[in-house]
């Protein structure tokens, strides 16, 4: 019975954005609905049909411009993401999504950003690294605490996938951007961002960037930022003595052998 209501779907979408500019609102409703429909008959359509009927449907709903339907894509995104291959979400998906990044509507913002989460994995390192990095970073200045603090805890989570060097270049501004945040719920993130990448950042990095800024915040306003900097504090001072010790010993092992 699903495989009948797939192309039935399809069809909507297709004459629904043909007919867009001219009926608007007839247009919205048919996508609001069929795009949720479609959700569902996706898992269980062979690779070879999707890519055939139904990719080049749902990539040009895409090219709406309209919030309601830009909303039902950005809900129903997890399985088409499953569907695609990392080539499709790099040129034709990643730049549409991330467009709505300059919507005025703060919903459609958080949802976009909230989306990424299906689609980080097939990113390519270039995408990955740069694009995305730069438009996370912006979105760090967002009016809306809720979106600058969910932005953070993004970059929390997809900090080991980074490169190394982009790691030590970029992963510090970030953290620390958030942690000097007006708003505690994102000084809390930044503080929880830290607690979840110091072992990535080289002892250099934690000491003369990390360091300084985590202090401030353990005499914070707020209980549970005071609470997390310390911590992060107490694991960087254990850091720093680790490099201490080894240090010292390097320089024994160095004084013994010239003897």
């Amino acid at each position: 019975r699903l495989h009948k209501i797939g192309p039935k779907l399809v069809l909507m979408v297709e004459q629904a954005v043909r007919d867009f500019a001219g009926s608007r609102d007839a247009s919205r409703a048919t996508l609001c609905n069929a795009l949720p429909a479609l959700a569902g008959v996706l898992p269980i359509i062979p690779d070879d049909v999707f890519k055939a009927r139904y990719l080049e449907p749902l990539m040009s709903v895409w090219a709406v411009n309209d919030r309601g339907v830009r909303s039902a894509l950005l809900h129903n995104l997890k399985p088409l993401a499953a569907k695609v291959d990392s080539e499709t979400v790099v040129r034709r998906l990643f730049d549409p999504m991330v467009a709505a990044f300059a919507d005025s509507n703060k919903t459609i913002r958080e949802l976009t950003l909230m989306s990424l989460v299906h689609i980080v994995d097939k990113l390519d390192e270039r995408t990955l690294n740069d694009k995305l990095l730069r438009l996370l970073n912006r979105l760090q200045s967002d009016p809306d605490h809720g979106i600058r603090t969910n932005t953070t805890i993004f970059v929390g989570r997809i900090a080991p996938k980074l490169k190394p060097g982009t790691r030590q270049r970029a992963l510090p501004a970030v953290i620390l951007k958030a942690m000097r945040d007006p708003d505690h719920h994102a000084r809390l993130a930044g503080a929880k961002a830290l607690q979840a990448c110091v072992g990535l950042f080289d002892t250099a990095t934690l000491a003369t960037k990390i360091m300084p800024q985590t202090c401030v915040l353990c005499l914070d306003k707020s209980t549970a930022v005071r609470e997390v900097s310390i911590s992060c504090a107490d694991t960087i001072v254990t850091r720093l003595r680790r490099n201490h010790e080894a240090s010292r010993k390097a320089e024994g092992d160095s004084k013994n052998d010239s003897a």
